[in-house]
């Protein structure tokens, strides 16, 4: 590439990082849009205000109300000038001498603050170049490969397969919710939250291997109603054991798959040509922040898990 070219690159890399991680979602006319003033409001999960707009406009000419454009003729007769704002609404007081925080934390087609438990590292890196120290919001995401490898990896379905009653599942799984270890959220991915609570989606998938590999061995003795409800019970017992060393398993390949962690926290690199737009070294050292992150979350969860399993005896 000819050097005034890449410098003309260069500088667009610049520009997009500028505008991209400064941009609000002004209205369905204006679409992403740098919006003065408003852009100097750090974020943060415990924000003291939010940006209010009215997304419903024109697409056309950006009116509020009633306009020529409007294919509702009583409604394009009834023209206004109300005037269109974006406006910065206070949450919650603010003492003198604190900064005050916005949340970026909108949807993308209507500008308005999302019900959701906030931003993970992840976006919040690749879309503003910096990461929070212990977010709340973060996720880990298990690729569908990831969990096939790693349930191929368990061993093989048992030969004997158990017809089991669908009860034995929901209490298993009522058992981890009660705990705060299955977790509605979201999301239906296969995830895990900062807190180390798993979807229903990924329970899901983990419960079933176990079901095929560690229960369908087991044959339902039915000489007596007592002794079904003590097979089950034990079932039961089996499926949520299982299911925790599951997690167990599955979190800890991925610390092995991310290496020794050792990396000094302060190492950085000096090639910009190996990092996203115009965030040259710094955004690699908040990479390996997020990962040492990632690494730290991953750890507490095995402790977690690991605790909650061995707790099954009593179950």
């Amino acid at each position: 590439m000819p050097r005034s070219s890449l410098a003309r690159w260069t500088l667009f890399r610049r520009a997009y990082a500028l505008v991209s991680s400064r941009a609000f979602w002004v209205d369905a006319y204006h679409g992403l849009a740098l919006v003065p003033i408003a852009d100097a409001f750090n974020h943060t999960e415990e924000h003291h205000v939010h940006l209010e707009t009215d997304w419903e406009v024109c697409r056309v000419c950006g009116a509020l109300q009633a306009c020529e454009h409007d294919e509702d003729e009583d409604r394009s007769s009834q023209m206004t000038t109300i005037t269109h704002s974006f406006d910065m609404v206070m949450d919650r007081d603010v003492h003198r001498g604190d900064e005050v925080f916005n949340t970026y934390n909108v949807e993308s087609q209507t500008g308005r603050v999302t019900e959701t438990s906030g931003i993970g590292n992840v976006e919040l890196l690749c879309r503003y170049g910096f990461v929070l120290e212990g977010n709340g919001a973060d996720r880990i995401v298990f690729g569908e490969e990831e969990v096939q490898r790693f349930t191929n990896a368990s061993g093989p379905a048992a030969a004997v397969q158990w017809s089991y009653d669908d009860n034995i599942v929901t209490n298993a799984r009522v058992a981890f919710e009660d705990a705060g270890l299955v977790v509605e959220g979201t999301s239906s991915g296969l995830q895990m939250d900062a807190e180390g609570g798993i979807t229903r989606a990924l329970w899901t998938r983990l419960a079933q291997d176990v079901l095929l590999k560690k229960v369908g061995a087991q044959k339902m003795p039915v000489d007596s109603h007592s002794t079904v409800t003590s097979a089950a019970a034990d079932v039961e017992r089996v499926l949520v054991q299982g299911v925790s060393f599951a997690v167990v398993g599955l979190c800890e390949r991925r610390i092995e798959e991310m290496g020794d962690g050792d990396d000094d926290e302060g190492d950085e690199v000096d090639d910009v040509s190996v990092v996203g737009v115009g965030f040259g070294a710094r955004m690699v050292t908040l990479v390996g922040r997020y990962v040492r992150g990632e690494r730290a979350l991953l750890e507490a969860a095995v402790q977690l898990w690991k605790e909650f399993g061995k707790s099954v005896r009593s179950f």
